[in-house]
């Protein structure tokens, strides 16, 4: 894990063992960069594997400007349904209507599931590939939609207007990591155990550090 500033100064390094986001690996990397610098961030870009919707949404009410977009696949899956505020249903690529089901509780979420009449999937010319057609119920293809879908809107819209800004990101990060394993030839850990993996995480990020605030001053006088 890496947080760096505009300059690709590190200003927070940490391993985990997580094999994906849970959300406290974004909320972690925010603590831990206010806690090193002392200061409050108030813009936040990280790539797509860091998005979960609690802790996106925790960091913007906290007064953060969050911009961690969705895995591309999930926002291209939503886009080929349709939202009817006033009938509070969904309409597919075929015009069929998806109502609301039930509430499911996931991962510390609340999700509002709307479903397909399971005649209309049958039917349909995309079943098969919409719809699996493999254990349906009273249902055909269903969806699942954060429950505050009017947050979930404006923070599509905002990543949305945001996304040159967001494709610096990999300028400034990638080039970080590049010099890691390129320069500073560093490509695997050579200790086992996390506490120790930390430590050496922690001199190679240093050791970087240093080399960058060295060449700044160079550069200054």
């Amino acid at each position: 894990q890496l947080s760096v500033n505009k300059e690709g100064i590190i200003f927070e390094a940490d391993v985990s063992t997580k094999p994906t986001d849970d959300g406290e690996l974004l909320k972690e990397r925010v603590k831990g960069v206010e806690k090193n610098t002392g200061e409050k961030i108030k813009k936040v870009i990280a790539d797509t594997g860091y998005y979960e919707t609690n802790a996106v949404k925790e960091l913007v009410e906290k007064g953060k400007k969050c911009i961690v977009p969705k895995q591309p696949t999930q926002e291209k899956d939503k886009e080929n349904f349709r939202y009817n505020k006033k009938l509070d249903k969904y309409k597919c690529k075929r015009g069929k209507e998806l109502k609301y089901i039930t509430i499911k509780r996931a991962k510390g979420k609340r999700f509002l599931v709307y479903g397909a009449k399971k005649e209309d999937c049958i039917k349909c010319s995309l079943f098969g590939k919409c719809c699996k057609g493999k254990g349906l119920g009273k249902y055909g293809r269903r969806i699942m939609v954060y429950e505050d879908r009017e947050f979930t809107e404006k923070y599509r819209k905002m990543i949305n207007r945001n996304k040159r800004l967001y494709k610096k990101r990999k300028y400034v990060i990638e080039p970080v990591i590049g010099i890691i394993k390129s320069v500073l030839r560093f490509r695997r850990f050579g200790l086992l155990g996390v506490e120790k993996v930390k430590s050496e995480w922690s001199l190679v990020t240093t050791a970087l550090n240093l080399i960058k605030i060295w060449k700044l001053m160079l550069n200054s006088g």
